[in-house]
């Protein structure tokens, strides 16, 4: 069994194993709820990352997926609120009063390979 695990840290550190420290990080992205917008207005994200939403509007909001996947409870204005992502929550989302403002959680594209 030693042999086995040697390889196997071998090939860690070649880079030719299927997994690596990159694939499994955690990114954490912020969004402000502003007074009538989101910045950023569209973030993109992976499954298993954080989105931070931080309300500075200066009123109550709650932020909903366009389709209703998905939904905030109230959060005060200072709030800060941490959801993980899950593959479904990607889309739109706008506020609670279905105000104009609108974001996007878009999918993380994939880098172009040569």
């Amino acid at each position: 069994m030693r042999v086995k695990s040697v390889f196997v840290v071998t090939l860690f550190f070649l880079g030719l194993a299927p997994f690596s420290a990159a694939a499994q990080e955690v990114r954490e992205h912020v969004i402000f709820i502003l007074a009538g917008t989101y910045f950023p207005v569209v973030t993109e994200v992976t499954a298993g990352d954080h989105v931070r939403f931080v309300n500075v509007s200066g009123a109550a909001h709650s932020v909903r997926h366009l389709e209703g996947l998905w939904e905030t409870p109230q959060m005060p204005e200072g709030q800060e609120l941490v959801i993980a992502v899950t593959d479904e929550m990607t889309g739109i989302f706008k506020d609670d009063a279905g105000h104009f403002a609108q974001g996007e959680l878009k999918p993380l594209s994939a880098p172009q390979q040569d």
